[in-house]
């Protein structure tokens, strides 16, 4: 089983680590989402700006505070009513693969 480490980039700080599949962080569409057991950081916070995907729903923005108190804004964001054929993303923090702040190592 793939493991890896998700990272933000600017500062080296560890988001995410686990197993790459359906129950620990799941690759889908270009993103990763990373479920609760995974997230090492409390860094993530929700800065209550909405979005809303055609087919996946709706979703809130989350903005990344980082240790030195530098702010990431739009970094990640979360699902809060999912389309149910999509039930692996609700409830879970989702970042983009290719983003200049995120860096991926697969272990």
């Amino acid at each position: 089983m793939t493991r890896i480490r998700i990272y933000h980039e600017p500062d080296g700080e560890l988001l995410a680590e686990g197993p790459l599949g359906l129950f620990g962080i799941t690759s889908f569409e270009g993103n990763y989402y990373i479920s609760k057991g995974c997230l090492k950081t409390e860094g993530f916070r929700t800065n209550w700006i909405p979005g809303f995907c055609v087919y996946k729903f709706f979703y809130i923005w989350l903005d990344f505070l980082d240790r030195d108190g530098g702010r990431d804004r739009m970094l990640g964001w979360r699902y809060f009513l999912p389309n149910p054929i999509f039930f692996f993303i609700f409830f879970r923090v989702g970042v983009p693969q290719q983003s200049p702040h995120i860096r991926v190592q697969k272990l």
